[in-house]
């Protein structure tokens, strides 16, 4: 009862951090994450039974943790943190990465239960779409209360090649790219529909999404996935003929995907660029010390001083100068290095691809230190267990819930 229990809690707390990742709609984000540890040690407690660690993920935990209150410190001792609350919220989002110890010990399949759960997010994202197409002013209502109210959303109405778009951007709409690799790559391999249209609602609402990345991510995978089927199942002239269209259209899409005669996005993006290298030039200690998270610096992107730009990695740099920095990015690239040696790449193809992706989006968005980019390494860490549930297990334990 009491496993099942922390099952459930823990499937509901995933939900929450994909619809609710600000905690500012349920205000349950801290309480459940406490709760499922506390379950976790109450059930161990009963049983009498040992935690189940993992030196890899215990030993890197500790580090996670480590570096944003190293950054905090020297912050403080720069005295240049400007906004206390923001830094706390970065110890409390690398905070959650300690799930992982708790996921190994009770081998929770989070892989499986993340992709089925984050199929809320398209649920929520296509009926407003389709809101707007009815009423309006319900769609107006509803952006008030989600981008307004609550601050999870953007919505725009956009010129995508010459029709008239609405795009709608929830914050946690790129985690995304694990559920449509995951569907996908499960339909290539038993053609089963519902994956098939499950892969097609996530690929659907990565597209309304209207950002760049999101939209190029998605079909990196979709790519990705059907060459490596193709490969895998020999379809030589399959694969020319494909390899010739997807270039050319690959070309003509990038070549043109701008929403909007004047680009907005890019120029705020140059002038983050171009007020970067000035910091570094003007504050070259920054790239050794960093400022710390809650520091802020000017930026020309928005003619302000800012917390954090969309160009996520020379955030890192910004926040936590070089070394640290370095020790963050091997964190991220461990669960790969992981797979490649010990040769279960190929047996994760989706997640690679998905995690990939996704690292490439955050390059440009402010996602990675969040509690949304910390779900996306805690699913990439779960790999690393020797003996992780397969996949038809780990469904029929979803069911049971």
């Amino acid at each position: 009862m009491i496993v099942k229990l922390s099952r459930i809690l823990f499937i509901f707390l995933l939900f929450i951090l994909l619809i609710d990742p600000s905690d500012r709609i349920f205000h349950i984000k801290l309480v459940l994450f406490f709760l499922v540890f506390f379950v976790w040690i109450i059930n161990k407690i009963i049983t009498k039974k040992n935690i189940s660690f993992n030196k890899d993920a215990a030993f890197i935990s500790f580090f996670f943790l480590l570096i944003p209150v190293v950054g905090i410190i020297s912050g403080i001792i720069q005295n240049t943190i400007a906004d206390a609350d923001f830094a706390a919220g970065i110890v409390k989002s690398f905070s959650i990465f300690i799930l992982i110890n708790f996921i190994i010990d009770t081998k929770i399949p989070i892989y499986e239960y993340f992709n089925w759960v984050s199929l809320s997010i398209p649920l929520l994202i296509i009926p407003i779409y389709f809101t707007y197409l009815i009423n309006p002013v319900y769609f107006k209502n509803i952006g008030l209360y989600l981008v307004d109210a609550k601050d999870e959303a953007a919505f725009d109405v956009r010129n995508f090649y010459g029709f008239t778009v609405v795009m709608i951007y929830y914050k946690t709409s790129a985690l995304l790219v694990f559920p449509l690799a995951y569907f996908l790559y499960r339909f290539m391999l038993n053609r089963r529909f519902m994956y098939l249209l499950l892969s097609v609602i996530c690929f659907a609402a990565l597209f309304l999404s209207g950002t760049r990345g999101n939209i190029i991510a998605a079909f990196i995978v979709v790519v990705y996935l059907f060459f490596n089927h193709i490969i895998v199942n020999k379809k030589i002239i399959v694969l020319f003929i494909s390899i010739l269209f997807t270039i050319y259209a690959g070309f003509v899409f990038i070549s043109n995907l701008s929403f909007d005669d004047k680009d907005t996005s890019q120029d705020i993006k140059a002038g983050h660029m171009q007020s970067y290298i000035q910091l570094f030039k003007d504050k070259p200690l920054t790239l050794l010390f960093g400022e710390g998270p809650g520091s802020k610096f000017f930026s020309k992107g928005l003619n302000a001083n800012i917390l954090q730009s969309e160009l996520t990695y020379l955030d890192l740099v910004r926040m936590f100068g070089i070394p640290l920095t370095i020790i963050l990015l091997a964190i991220l690239a461990y669960p790969l290095l992981y797979l490649s040696k010990n040769k279960l790449s190929n047996k994760h193809k989706d997640a690679v691809i998905a995690y990939y992706a996704y690292l490439f989006i955050v390059g440009t968005n402010p996602l990675l230190i969040s509690s949304t980019g910390v779900v996306a390494v805690i699913i990439m860490y779960s790999f690393i267990q020797k003996d992780r549930l397969p996949y038809n297990t780990a469904i029929g334990q979803l069911n049971q819930v």
